[in-house]
């Protein structure tokens, strides 16, 4: 199993999902959100913290759009 972590291109910048990140670490999404909400601030003093919203896919259940970051490495 690798320990690679799968990056994204956000505006030229390769960033982390939140997502990724809490399932990579084996904690819940909602804990790793709380996270980030708590300490916004000094997770800026790191660069930019974009959000995002994802829509449920189409044939699930339904539910609401989920919230996530894009973390740069310095972040995450």
């Amino acid at each position: 199993m690798s320990n690679a972590i799968t990056l994204i291109q956000f505006k030229g910048e390769a960033r982390v999902d939140s997502r990724l990140l809490a399932k990579r670490l084996g904690n819940q999404h909602k804990a790793i959100m709380a996270l980030i909400e708590r300490y916004i601030a000094k997770f800026k003093r790191f660069g930019a913290l974009p959000f995002q919203m994802e829509k449920p896919t189409a044939g699930s259940a339904g539910g609401r759009p989920e919230r996530y970051a894009l973390l740069n490495e310095d972040q995450s």
